[in-house]
């Protein structure tokens, strides 16, 4: 009666006191459900947790329990009501501990870990549902940390970006993506063939993919006025990239990521390698609908790479423009800048004194269409 009258307090005492006969007895279980929705409606979640997990605890299963289902199907039918109502109680005295959310502690102190799935799992939806996103990526992310070995480790880590993904939060999501590329990426590669390989393999490399496009979208957005921050981004950039080329070489991205690749080497002022990637784009992979644009990429880059090297590497660099200028124009004979290409490379050959090589170039290029004025490279 106190307890349906809203009288906390005053209902805690009484239940208090069945609470301390044998466990066997037939109203212990009521009189500590009762207890501990009655301590949690007083604002003592503490107190609420225990009392809810000793009726979990008496159900003493052999195997963990890892769903509603597994509960219910496992407890006595009179008792199914009763642990449901103790494990949403638990939940969400959990959700209220000054903490907020923290179950490790929790689990720590506990004999024996049979609810640990079904508990955590539990409260992240609990925490899902209240719209507590980071809160509830942190449990589902708890779980994978405490129980790296657990066959169930890998799914919760993607409940947690699922939750970061689902409040909007989307730089926390890209963190929990490269933590969850590190833990498990190599390991799901390797398993390629294997059961657990299609799926997993499918979302590791839609994980990557997101990441990359995040850090390189970061990299671009970082001021020029901070050079060396800008720089270290871009070479992180190009070096996941790298790495995403090598773990899915039958991607039907792979043309475009590797198109991106060479960008960020670039962008990261490794010029030389830039514009090796661009070549390995435009002539290796000619599928690829925008290998006359990596071409001329390629070209560019050598280009840079001229205007900045060193003394040693001055005549290489300029062998390579030469060569990808002459590349670019047998292999793409329609290229709409074919023509400043041929131009900018005779007059390359031109302050090398092979007029041979200039007039070879030239006069074609006055038989064909009017001659740009533009410069290729400003």
């Amino acid at each position: 009666m106190l307890f349906w009258r809203r009288a906390w307090a005053d209902a805690s005492s009484p239940y208090g006191r069945l609470m301390t006969q044998d466990a066997a007895m037939a109203y212990w279980e009521m009189a500590q459900v009762k207890d501990g929705w009655s301590q949690y409606q007083l604002g003592r979640p503490e107190l609420a947790v225990d009392a809810f997990t000793a009726i979990l605890m008496q159900l003493k299963p052999r195997r963990e329990v890892r769903s509603v289902a597994e509960l219910t199907a496992r407890a006595p039918a009179a008792k199914a009501e009763l642990l449901t109502d103790s494990l949403r109680g638990l939940c969400l005295a959990l959700a209220a501990k000054p903490e907020g959310h923290n179950i490790n502690t929790f689990f720590a102190s506990l004999p024996g870990k049979q609810f640990s799935p079904l508990v955590y799992s539990s409260l992240g939806e609990l925490l899902l549902a209240k719209q507590r996103y980071t809160d509830a990526a942190s449990v589902f992310d708890d779980f994978a940390s405490a129980n790296p070995q657990h066959d169930l480790a890998i799914s919760y880590s993607e409940k947690a970006i699922s939750a970061y993904k689902q409040g909007g939060f989307t730089a926390l999501m890209i963190a929990a993506q490269e933590a969850y590329i590190k833990r498990y990426g190599n390991d799901i590669v390797a398993a390629a063939g294997a059961d657990i390989a299609p799926g997993k393999l499918d979302l590791i490399r839609d994980y990557m993919a997101e990441v990359l496009r995040f850090r390189h979208a970061e990299a671009q957005q970082t001021p020029d006025n901070e050079a060396n921050l800008r720089q270290a981004r871009f070479v992180a950039v190009a070096a996941a990239y790298r790495e995403m080329l090598g773990m899915f070489p039958n991607d039907p991205a792979f043309a475009t990521t590797s198109m991106r690749y060479a960008d960020a080497l670039f962008d990261a002022g490794e010029l030389n390698a830039a514009a090796r990637q661009y070549t390995l784009v435009a002539y290796d992979l000619l599928a690829y609908d925008k290998a006359g644009d990596a071409a001329l990429a390629a070209v560019k880059a050598y280009r840079a790479w001229l205007a900045v090297a060193p003394a040693q590497e001055r005549d290489a660099a300029q062998q390579a423009v030469i060569a990808a200028s002459a590349q670019l124009a047998s292999v793409f004979p329609q290229h709409p800048e074919r023509s400043l290409v041929l131009l900018a490379s005779a007059e390359d050959l031109y302050a090398l004194k092979r007029y041979d090589e200039v007039l070879a170039l030239c006069v074609p290029l006055l038989a064909g269409a009017p001659l740009p004025t533009r410069p290729l490279y400003t």
